[in-house]
């Protein structure tokens, strides 16, 4: 599993810190799985639908965030991104 991580980190971050495309690339995950977005008119599947991709996002993230000790670093490069 430590060898996973790893790999996650690699592709997202350089010397700690996130890279200037990852930026990017979480931003529009971020952005297509409509986080902070409230969704009370959707369909059921809808719904589900945007379940689905928030799952994926969040399953991304505690990959690269394990430990807890870059989810503030993670989502201010989503804010600087001008994404949200």
């Amino acid at each position: 599993m430590r060898r996973l991580y790893a790999a996650y980190n690699a592709l997202f971050f350089e010397n700690g810190k996130l890279k200037p495309d990852a930026q990017l690339v979480l931003a529009d995950l971020n952005d297509a799985a409509g986080m902070g977005e409230m969704s009370s008119a959707l369909s059921d599947q809808e719904l589900r639908d945007l379940f689905g991709r928030r799952k994926i996002v969040l399953h991304l993230i505690n990959r690269l965030d394990r430990d807890g000790t870059k989810r503030d670093q993670l989502t201010q490069a989503i804010r600087e991104s001008g994404h949200e």
